[in-house]
């Protein structure tokens, strides 16, 4: 398996990343004390944090799970306009650093270990916003949606992006917030209402939560670990000022587990660059579609 970029150490997060935050994260704290959120005696407040990967953040850890250390793999990279491959996200990338899609070689290992499956060259160092989609029935070739028909009459019916379609750029996707409230009414069930800003305005996102069982070891079968969170759908889609929210119930409290409840140490939110959900199917590897490839991972939330 071609390994094909070292990782950097991390020394911080990116400006951008903090631009904002306050009046963000001000306007997320109240909604999440509203009335709305409900106020219940047994409720938990989790801030989320801008990542670039699953427990990545500029290719560094942003937390231990468990017997699994500080396993995780990266989904965005910097796109690399004069290579085939693209670059590593470090501490020092530019904020105005265009991001790019890659499959990361410790997702494969983790994942997939010795299966044939392997990675379409096509499929990596692609910008975000040029990411192709499925645009005909019964899984018809994959096209770029924007500019893809150019010329009259097709404008007025051929499917093409909602604006804004600008680049993503590292400070853009680093500007991303979050706040979960977790409500434990009891001990067979809870709701998780997460109130996020900052996300790409108009695009589909999906909720997944990581559990770990105490037997839990690479190579995972399917899928392993990772959950629609409270079952599917699992999708929302951000408004036109990259707002969004999603609600479910869950039937454990994550924050008060009983015995033979398998942890849930972190959840986090996948932003679809393919503008496509697969449900509870993150990806297709038979066609080349692994997560980095049109799922990439932007909020990650610690459940204390």
């Amino acid at each position: 398996m071609m390994k094909w970029f070292k990782r950097d150490a991390c020394k911080g997060t990116s400006p951008a990343a903090r631009t904002g935050t306050g009046l963000i994260m001000a306007i997320l704290f109240a909604a999440a004390h509203s009335s709305v959120a409900g106020q219940l005696p047994s409720s938990n407040s989790i801030q989320g944090m801008a990542v670039t990967g699953f427990n990545r953040l500029l290719g560094r850890p942003v937390m231990q799970l468990g017997q699994l250390g500080g396993f995780g793999f990266d989904t965005v990279a910097a796109f690399n306009s004069g290579g085939d491959a693209p670059l590593p996200l470090t501490s020092d990338s530019a904020d105005d650093t265009q991001l790019a899609t890659l499959v990361d070689d410790a997702f494969l290992d983790a994942f997939y270990g010795d299966e044939p499956f392997r990675v379409d060259p096509a499929s990596i160092n692609v910008p975000l916003r040029e990411v192709p989609t499925n645009t005909t029935p019964f899984n018809g070739p994959f096209m770029a949606l924007k500019g893809a028909f150019d010329t009259a009459p097709y404008q007025l019916f051929a499917p093409g992006q909602t604006e804004p379609v600008d680049p993503v750029t590292l400070g853009r996707w680093l500007q991303a917030r979050g706040l979960a409230r977790i409500d434990c009414e009891d001990d067979d069930e809870a709701t998780i209402d997460i109130i996020m800003g900052g996300l790409i305005p108009n695009r589909i996102y999906s909720v997944w939560g990581f559990f770990l069982d105490p037997d839990a070891a690479p190579p995972f079968k399917d899928f392993g670990p990772m959950l629609p969170l409270g079952g599917v759908p699992n999708l929302f889609v951000s408004d036109g000022n990259g707002s969004g929210r999603y609600k479910r119930v869950i039937n454990f409290c994550p924050t008060d587990l009983d015995d033979g409840d398998v942890p849930m140490p972190t959840f986090f939110v996948v932003y679809h660059s393919d503008l496509m959900a697969n449900g509870g199917v993150p990806e297709f590897p038979e066609r080349s579609r692994f997560i980095g490839t049109g799922a990439h991972v932007q909020l990650q939330f610690i459940v204390e």
